[in-house]
């Protein structure tokens, strides 16, 4: 069923493209995509098979714009933070909502964003940075811990395979090294930075209304035990270097409940599966394991799924703990 929200795309990338199939599937009207590189020019079918004939990916939001003025844009670019914000700001300035899955504005640093949530109310235009984390760990905790009472724990313990992650995230993380260089070039590194699951843990705090009392975290490598081939980083990683890292998260609220997690990001062993454990401590025990974890694909189900709230929300810079349980709607 088509409906009346115009949509944007920024970004049209193997993450992007699915993005615009989901779109497309919802019933959403397709203005215009933004692309770099080789992709400026080309229709938008030869990407997305199901993508409007007349759609020619443009190479900068100016164009996208004076193909007409969409309602909201949908933001996958590989861009960093600053260029982001830039993006986001221009087109917030014409009134078009902004919704990105870019993970390192999921916990807005309001120094940066001040701005933007300034020119938002203004304008009425909302920003929103979503994607598995939204609602994966923000607001699934919230339902498990609404099936217990005397809660006391919550843990999260993820697992993601590295190779489907870009090579920088690798590099990140310090694939291909010895142990020695792990110490020397990004334990420091990965523990004096926020993690991937702390910042959604941090929001999953604020949703259940828990104030925060201290965080610790610690991070080490992960060896493999053969051989494997790093697809992202294209080598092959002998047995014996380090194939990830994981982090260890611990945060302690002032209401006595500990939030807790351990993500582990590495090249898995064959036959190993992506997957999510959840655990609840209270009356009664609740547990929740999901694997494989189709966890791209839920990146771009979510930022499709959270359209209606960012429209509907006031303007300005939103956060996923500030918004409803993100749902899948017909009809729109």
């Amino acid at each position: 069923m088509e409906h009346l929200t115009r949509v944007g795309l920024v970004g049209v990338g193997r993450q992007g493209a699915e993005i615009a199939e989901y779109l497309i599937r919802a019933g959403y009207q397709l203005t215009g995509a933004v692309a770099g590189g080789a992709n400026i020019g080309r229709p938008l079918v030869e990407l997305v098979p199901t993508a409007p004939s007349d759609i020619v990916i443009c190479g900068t939001i100016d164009e996208l714009l004076a193909s007409g003025v969409p309602d909201i844009v949908v933001h996958s670019a590989s861009t960093d933070v600053p260029t982001t914000i830039a993006q986001a700001a221009q087109l917030m300035g014409r009134g078009v909502n902004f919704v990105t899955i870019h993970e390192g504005l999921f916990d807005p640093d309001p120094v940066a964003t001040d701005e933007l949530d300034r020119l938002g109310r203004s304008t009425g235009a909302s920003f929103l940075s979503t994607g598995v984390q939204d609602t994966w760990w923000v607001h699934l905790p919230e339902l498990l811990t609404g099936s217990s009472v005397n809660v006391r724990e919550i843990s999260i313990v993820a697992l993601i395979d590295a190779d489907t992650l870009p090579r920088v995230v690798g590099t990140h993380l310090g694939i291909g090294l010895t142990a020695e260089q792990f110490v020397d070039q990004v334990a420091a590194d990965l523990e004096s930075s926020d993690s991937v699951l702390e910042v959604p843990l941090r929001e999953a705090a604020r949703r259940l209304g828990l104030e925060l009392r201290s965080t610790t975290k610690s991070s080490e490598p992960v060896f493999g035990r053969e051989d494997v081939e790093w697809t992202a980083g294209g080598e092959i990683v002998p047995a014996g270097r380090v194939f990830g890292a994981t982090q260890f998260l611990t945060i302690e609220t002032t209401a006595g409940i500990v939030l807790s997690g351990q993500l582990s990001t590495r090249l898995l062993h064959g036959g190993e599966e992506a997957g999510d454990d959840y655990t609840v401590r209270g009356d009664p025990d609740l547990s929740v394991h999901v694997a494989p974890f189709p966890g791209a694909q839920v990146a771009s189900a979510v930022p499709v799924a959270r359209i209606p709230d960012v429209i509907a929300a006031p303007g300005g810079v939103l956060r996923a703990s500030s918004l409803p349980v993100a749902r899948f709607r017909t009809g729109l």
